[in-house]
């Protein structure tokens, strides 16, 4: 069987078909940084349609593609909405709990976006043929009640928010610094890898010996996302240090 990944090729060229011979819209999507290179890949050269990828706010990271008739100016109105949860700030509720409650749902992953978790207030981008739905049907993300309406995003603070630290690794191989970052054995994170659960700048690599240098994003599936500075420094033992944001 196909996975949605290798499926999302004929996916994209049949939107690009429908658009150039409806003259209307289409979208798809949400992506992740993987599937949003593969649809750029599939795009590539094409001229009979105009295209646009958005998340619903600037630099977002999960993204809707949007497919328009050549002559449209890559349309504004992208159908997503921006549902603002509010609860008392010391409950601390995790991007995995908001998912885990949208998913209970039984909607697809692919309709919901970024999930940007504050202090008592998180956002989350919908599809919006699902948003109606969820507002329905969400009153508590795990055992903590939670007020939920649509909002307006340019009110929105989204200022990425992240914990410094550092670390000593014995070299700058893949398994090596996902235990660190992960804060578990090199052979859970070789597991990790294998399974196809940690990504490089969007890209799955299932490589151990794959060599970290210089900055990337590393996203670990279950333990969240890394931005490495620098791995440049040495310690008097020859280990090096690995400085990364956590993004919390």
């Amino acid at each position: 069987m196909q996975s949605d990944l290798e499926l999302l090729p004929a996916q994209v060229r049949d939107a690009v078909q429908w658009v150039f011979h409806h003259g209307c819209p289409k979208y798809l999507g949400f992506f992740n940084e993987q599937e949003a290179s593969v649809v750029l890949s599939c795009l590539r050269g094409v001229t009979n349609v105009s295209y646009r990828l958005w998340s619903g706010y600037e630099q977002g990271e999960r993204v809707m593609l949007g497919i328009f008739p050549a002559d449209n100016e890559c349309g504004k109105d992208f159908p997503i909405d921006a549902v603002c949860f509010t609860y008392r700030s010391q409950d601390k509720l995790t991007h995995r709990d908001f998912l885990g409650a949208l998913m209970a749902l039984g909607i697809e992953r692919s309709t919901v976006g970024d999930i940007v978790v504050g202090d008592g207030k998180t956002t989350v981008f919908l599809r919006r043929n699902i948003t109606a739905y969820c507002l329905s049907q969400i009153s508590k993300i795990g055992p903590v009640g939670v007020h939920a309406e649509i909002t307006n995003v340019t009110e929105l603070d989204f200022t990425p928010r992240f914990e410094r630290k550092s670390t000593t690794i014995a070299s700058t191989r893949l398994d090596n610094v996902v235990s660190a970052v992960c804060n578990t054995s090199r052979a859970r994170a070789a597991e990790l890898i294998g399974d196809g659960l940690v990504a490089i700048d969007g890209i799955i690599c299932t490589k151990i010996t794959r060599q970290i240098t210089g900055s990337c994003k590393i996203s670990v599936r279950g333990f969240g996302k890394f931005a490495i500075l620098d791995v440049d420094q040495q310690t008097r033992k020859g280990r090096l240090v690995l400085n990364y944001n956590k993004y919390i």
